[in-house]
């Protein structure tokens, strides 16, 4: 197979431990660090209601369990975007629904207060598309504090399975034997009281002789002033057995990949359902081809997320996953496809940064804010830079694309028309075709009237004009002024319009 990631991706190692994790999980149909007050959510025809619900996770997450959390505030906004609060309810209060624009990618924070108003736990999923089956599942964590705190982790495994040794390892330590008494009993127990704040993996093996029958990989988060403690109780089938197969893949295009046009980034989330892996193994495919493509073969144990920025754009993938160990692989575990969006790069021509925008293959990009350019009228968008195509933005985006802003210049003349005279100003302005013309008059009058070419410009009865002329050649421009003994001057100017 050929391996098209290299490097690592961020090591996550086996289980997350520590006191006071709960898993919070929200069904679509926020980052402030203290409260505030709540901003209101917009609804529109194509709104999805996100409701909200918190669950308390089975298996092998470790549980909040000790009342510090009063308060839970969701912030969120359009990806890449400054978020918002967006609600807010107490940790024994009915959870509210809310409802934002669907399809919009957005990136969410949830932070967990305490009484006093201190931020205790935080947790953030980015880039998601908000539609009818969208799940967002939280995992909370305490911030990162100074201090010292303690670990508790208790480890239990069936005495018919032929242990006769195993290891311990804390913060990559070389790992200790542990006490013989303790294999014959099925049982250990790892403890320290004075551990600073941070985490550490910790890794406990079990072998049959000479032979690897089980490994366990956690990380400790420490935490000042707090116990992370954890029961793991490993089963018959845990032990010389491949790993069970991880479940729930799922992959979303990950919005705001705006620094590579050629590929974009796709984020993976699974729910990992063994204890002894030692790895996951991360595959793709083209939804139009039949080989299956390595993204990462080598994934930490206890990882849950992942992304990688390996894909092409306007390409429909399908991702699979499994998890190793010594003893082989599990079964694959797939996700359904996702199409990685095109990139569309606004160039406003006017000195400024490029913008960004992705968009899904046959769909039409949102319209930006008209840029500004001083001394110039923005004229739109187009797809070339000679300005022979102009972007309509009910049309879809099929390829990588550079939309062009094209500007009219403004043009600026004063005259003077003294009283009684007739004058004439020929040979001296110039404007392109589609410039906007403003001629002026030094002179204040009772009254002002202005023709181009010989029609009266309707309206046009003040002291400036402006005319915009998309008529190649010379034209005359020409004002009749009127003063309050009803006596009548004029002024023509001859200007020219070029391509």
């Amino acid at each position: 197979m050929k391996h098209i990631l290299s490097g690592s991706i961020r090591s996550v190692f086996r289980h997350i431990v520590f006191l006071s994790v709960p898993v919070l999980i929200f069904a679509a149909t926020g980052c402030s660090q203290t409260l505030d007050t709540p901003a209101a959510a917009g609804t529109d025809a194509s709104a999805c209601t996100v409701h909200i619900s918190v669950t308390r996770s089975a298996g092998r997450t470790v549980i909040y369990t000790d009342g510090t959390v009063t308060t839970y505030v969701l912030s969120g906004a359009p990806a890449g975007s400054t978020q918002n609060r967006l609600t807010t309810w107490n940790f024994y209060d009915s959870i509210p629904s809310i409802t934002l624009a669907a399809g919009t990618p957005w990136d969410f924070t949830l932070n967990a207060y305490d009484g006093s108003g201190s931020l205790v736990l935080s947790g953030t999923k980015n880039g998601v598309s908000l539609v009818a089956s969208t799940t967002i599942s939280f995992v909370l964590y305490p911030p990162d504090v100074s201090g010292t705190g303690a670990v508790n982790i208790y480890l239990n495994w069936p005495i018919d399975r032929g242990i006769t040794s195993a290891t311990v390892s804390f913060n990559g330590s070389s790992p200790s034997a542990i006490d013989s008494s303790r294999i014959s009993m099925g049982n250990y127990a790892y403890q320290n009281t004075q551990v600073s704040s941070g985490d550490y993996p910790f890794v406990l093996k079990l072998y049959s002789g000479n032979l690897l029958a089980a490994a366990v990989t956690e990380v400790v988060c420490i935490r000042s002033g707090l116990t992370s403690s954890k029961t793991i109780n490993l089963t018959s089938s845990e032990i010389n057995s491949v790993p069970a197969a991880p479940s729930g893949l799922t992959a979303a295009a990950y919005a705001g990949t705006t620094d590579d046009t050629t590929n974009g980034t796709v984020s993976f989330t699974w729910t990992d359902n063994s204890i002894d892996e030692t790895g996951f193994e991360l595959e793709c495919r083209d939804q139009t081809a039949a080989d299956w493509t390595v993204v990462n073969g080598s994934i930490a144990p206890g990882t849950k997320t992942c992304t990688a920025a390996v894909f092409k754009r306007g390409r429909s993938y399908v991702y699979r996953i499994r998890a190793v160990n010594s003893f082989g692989t599990s079964d694959w575990s797939e996700s359904l496809g996702s199409t990685i969006p095109w990139l569309v790069t606004f160039d406003p021509q006017n000195g400024s940064a490029d913008t960004f925008a992705e968009c899904p293959d046959y769909s039409s990009v949102p319209q930006p804010d008209d840029p500004v350019y001083d001394g110039y009228k923005f004229g739109g968008w187009y797809t070339d830079t000679t300005y022979t195509t102009q972007w309509y933005f009910s049309d879809p985006v099929t390829k990588n694309m550079t939309l062009y802003a094209k500007w009219y210049k403004d043009i600026s003349v004063t005259i003077s028309v003294p009283q009684g005279s007739s004058v004439t100003f020929s040979g001296t302005t110039t404007a392109a075709k589609g410039d906007s013309l403003t001629v002026s008059i030094t002179e204040t009058y009772t009254a002002y009237q202005w023709y181009l070419d010989g029609n009266e410009l309707s309206g046009s009865t003040g002291q400036s004009v402006t005319v915009t002329s998309s008529i190649v050649g010379t034209h005359a421009l020409t004002v009749f002024t009127t003063d309050s003994a009803g006596e009548v001057s004029s002024a023509t100017l001859y200007f020219t319009v070029t391509q």
